[in-house]
């Protein structure tokens, strides 16, 4: 028998992130189950896995306890029992001698009851081995640098590696990266690392689910110790340990496709630009989402057109624009056509509130610079056809062309 007391917003809290871990389409029961251990001094620990991929601790302590030992429990049931549930001391009772084992749980007001899951069931948690380099640093750094640059990685998984985050050392600077081959975000930041950081640079590809457990678990405050091997990673942070798997493979060159020789330069408000674009969107061909930016007599201006059924066009200003060449060529009468969604899915993820825009030619990468990222969008000719045949290896119209740059 052991019995703990509560604080339900803590217990709430805690389960929350845990969730994020379970995988809803598991064909295994228990790995939608939370693991619930506590010892002789009230500590309690709650786990959540997705087989060999996830692994989620979060440490907890009792306010009043008796007894020690584990319990599996149906993560929803306790979830959801605690929805709405106002803060409140609750009380946890678990009858590990009877068989199967019962839970009580007990709040102002009301209790439930419910079978507890087979210890025997719960698989052996992988762990991290031997690790290669470890860091300690700022949640801040983490979580902005991967918040930046997750919205450009690939949602399919017909190319895996291109799904997560790249992440790696440099020195004194952590660079993150994301691409699905026709959009490209990179961030580079300064790390203050910590005490007890190795001095070893690494190279790593972060799941994209482990990316969102990030940028919704880690918190500014927070000092994350980062370990890494060449299979799994683990961050330790707060009351929190997350253990996952990398994405194995050689990540292409990012580098080598965001262009150097850009001349000309465009600058804007980024919501205005942004609010201009989505309105344009609505005017856009609904299968290529193409719009045209042009430039010519001090405005740049956007439109879109859809030549289905009725015939739909619409064109507009964009307003206190800045528009210059680094050479003699002019800017004047420039016009390039790009992805409204790719387009805005950039802008609505840029840093900064002003954004500068910075292009070669219609055939190449617009790159978006500013606060400490570097963001490419891939052009479209402006019949509507990807630059997948004419961009060549400069080009990311197609992830194989990222690829061959490494």
């Amino acid at each position: 028998m052991l019995q703990f007391t509560i604080n339900s917003a803590a217990l709430s809290g805690a389960m929350g992130d845990l969730n994020r871990v379970i995988n809803s389409r598991s064909s295994l029961p228990v790995l939608g189950a939370v693991h619930v251990s506590m010892d002789a001094t009230g500590r309690l620990v709650l786990t959540t896995m997705d087989g060999n991929d996830y692994v989620m601790h979060k440490t907890l302590q009792a306010d009043r306890w008796e007894g020690q030992g584990k319990f599996i429990v149906e993560s929803c049931l306790i979830t959801n029992a605690l929805k709405g549930l106002s803060e409140q001391d609750i009380i946890i009772t678990c009858d590990n001698n009877a068989e199967p084992a019962s839970i009580r749980v007990a709040y102002t007001g009301g209790s439930l009851g419910f079978l507890a899951g087979d210890l025997n069931d719960w698989p052996v948690e992988p762990r991290l081995q031997n690790p290669v380099a470890s860091v300690i640093l700022s949640g801040k750094i983490l979580r902005e640098g991967v918040s930046r640059v997750i919205y450009a990685t690939a949602r399919e998984d017909l190319r895996l590696l291109m799904t997560g985050v790249h992440f790696r050392r440099e020195g004194d600077t952590l660079v993150f990266a994301g691409s699905d081959g026709r959009l490209l975000c990179m961030s580079e930041r300064r790390a203050n690392f910590l005490a007890n950081s190795s001095d070893e640079d690494f190279s790593a590809t972060l799941p994209g689910k482990l990316g969102s457990i990030i940028c919704s678990c880690v918190s500014d405050g927070n000092q994350v110790k980062v370990s890494l091997s060449d299979e799994r990673i683990r961050l330790e942070f707060g009351n929190t340990t997350i253990d996952a798997c990398l994405i194995e493979g050689r990540y292409p060159n990012f580098r080598a496709v965001i262009p150097t020789d850009c001349t000309f330069h465009v600058q804007a408000d980024r919501k205005t630009l942004l609010a201009c674009v989505r309105r344009v969107a609505l005017f856009a061909d609904g299968s290529s989402q193409l719009i045209k930016l042009h430039y010519a007599d001090g405005i740049l201006q956007v439109s879109g057109a859809d030549t289905d059924l009725f015939a739909r066009t619409m064109t507009e200003d964009v307003p206190d624009i800045k528009a210059w060449s680094d050479t003699e060529d002019s800017i004047e009468g420039l016009s390039i056509g790009v992805s409204a969604k790719f387009f805005a899915d950039t802008l609505a993820n840029f840093g900064s509130e002003v954004v500068d825009m910075q292009i070669v030619n219609p055939s190449r990468p617009i790159v978006f610079k500013g606060d400490n990222a570097t963001s490419l969008c891939m052009p479209m000719v402006l019949d509507g056809t990807p630059l997948a045949d004419n961009a060549g290896d400069e080009g990311m119209a197609e992830e194989e062309d990222m690829t061959e740059a490494a």
